[in-house]
């Protein structure tokens, strides 16, 4: 970018001068005023290479060097295929997207007692956390694209449900991937326990408690070349409290939930360009004379409160026809996430 092919023949000889001068600049066996004589020289091409790069900036397209929020577009296609101990859906990412992914799994759910089910869960699906990981992105001066990660693994779990209330726990492990994105490994577990104080045939009320637990190889959640813009701490921890009440009435069916909750996670110090070896070597080398404030995100050790909520209503067009919405909001600390969506669900053989 810096040395690139609309700079005239001198001044590109001249920048890459300077930078060869910086890398092969060597103080040794000097006396005092070749010392002198040779800082003043580094200096001098430190600064035409700071100006080379302020001037580079400047004539990029205000729209790239600062872009406004990133949105994409797209309609996601889905068939799943239910009985009471097997799961199986296929389908993919928005397409419309910068990329499109193939996603779906299969469950099995076997039934080992009166109230208890063992569950063996193979799977691979989109990370919704940001635009970059779910859809990908384009750079608009070089033209390269990555994102759209997809984890690809599974679980296996046991569930205890007797009516008025339950038990389960689960344990599972993913590899993250994306187009020009670092892959990424994460181990997942989870348990908790609930009881239903309402329990009839056309309405629930359930509340509980969760404990989960969650660590990622690398933190990938930056937006740079090689990341994959998802929160992947390298331990996080959180208790949460879920509460859920669900209705049907006539050809409605409501449900709402809230889940509050603490969390706690740490990251560690994360490469700018976790895939481009050569750009970090470059970066760092920057970052050590001085021209760029520094080479690498700086990890984060953070805990507090946490709240989701959700909201799904629908309308039963026919006895295998079904419209409804959903409405999402998540939040811990200076994150958060609000999602909507719209189905129409078509159950064969209803």
């Amino acid at each position: 970018f810096v040395v690139s092919d609309d700079l005239s023949e001198s001044e590109r000889a001249q920048l890459l001068g300077d930078i060869d001068s910086v890398f092969a600049a060597d103080f040794s066996n000097l006396d005092a005023e070749e010392f002198t004589t040779a800082r003043e020289a580094l200096q001098e091409s430190l600064t035409r290479i700071q100006q080379g790069i302020g001037r580079r900036l400047a004539a990029v397209p205000g729209a790239a060097r600062d872009p406004d929020s990133i949105t994409d577009a797209g309609a996601g296609l889905n068939v799943a295929y239910r009985t009471d101990e097997f799961e199986a859906d296929i389908g993919s990412t928005p397409i419309g997207f910068e990329k499109s992914n193939i996603v779906g799994g299969v469950t099995w759910r076997p039934q080992v007692s009166e109230n208890t089910r063992l569950s063996v869960t193979a799977e691979r699906r989109a990370v919704k956390d940001s635009v970059l990981s779910y859809a990908g992105v384009k750079d608009p001066l070089t033209g390269e694209t990555w994102g759209a990660v997809t984890r690809t693994g599974g679980k296996v779990g046991v569930e205890y449900d007797n009516g008025k209330s339950g038990a389960y726990a689960s344990a599972g492990a993913y590899v993250y991937q994306g187009e020009n994105v670092a892959d990424n490994h994460s181990l997942d577990l989870n348990t908790g326990a609930y009881v239903r104080p309402i329990n009839e045939p056309d309405r629930q009320l359930q509340i509980g408690v969760n404990l989960g637990y969650m660590s990622f190889d690398k933190n990938l959640r930056y937006f740079t070349y090689g990341h994959g813009g998802y929160f992947s701490p390298q331990d996080y921890v959180s208790i949460a409290f879920p509460i859920s009440y669900q209705q049907r009435q006539d050809q409605w069916t409501y449900r709402v939930s809230a889940a509050p909750g603490f969390q706690r996670y740490e990251e560690d110090d994360a490469d700018v360009f976790p895939e481009d070896g050569d750009a970090q070597a470059l970066l760092d080398t920057l970052a050590t004379v001085g021209l760029v404030g520094q080479s690498r995100y700086d990890g984060e050790d953070e805990s507090g409160f946490g709240m989701t909520l959700d909201g799904d209503v629908s309308y039963q067009l026919a006895p295998d026809l079904s419209v409804g919405g959903r409405v999402g909001y998540d939040t811990f600390g200076d994150y958060s996430e609000t999602s909507a969506s719209v189905y129409l669900n078509y159950q064969m053989g209803a």
